[in-house]
């Protein structure tokens, strides 16, 4: 296999090999960005500032019954539903 980059980071997602230390800290750092990304649009979608939603969803994922409970879904249904 034979790649060719530019920059530092630039085959960042596409190398197998174990991430260095500096790949390391932005590997955390993209992850906590979309994490803080994805509570706040959550949160604002259910019309909750970040603290309820924290408080609800206690950093868990909820399905089902639970998760309507805690006004994290609009309604239960399947696929054929979504679709």
């Amino acid at each position: 296999m034979e790649t060719i980059s530019r920059g530092k980071y630039a085959d960042f997602y596409n190398d197998p090999r174990s991430l260095n230390p500096d790949e390391e800290q932005l590997f955390f750092e993209l992850t906590k960005n979309a994490y803080n990304l994805f509570r706040e649009r959550a949160a604002l979608s259910r019309s909750m500032t970040l603290e309820e939603m924290e408080e609800a969803a206690q950093g868990r994922a909820w399905t089902g019954k639970d998760a309507s409970l805690r006004c994290f879904i609009d309604t239960i249904g399947g696929m054929s539903r979504a679709v």
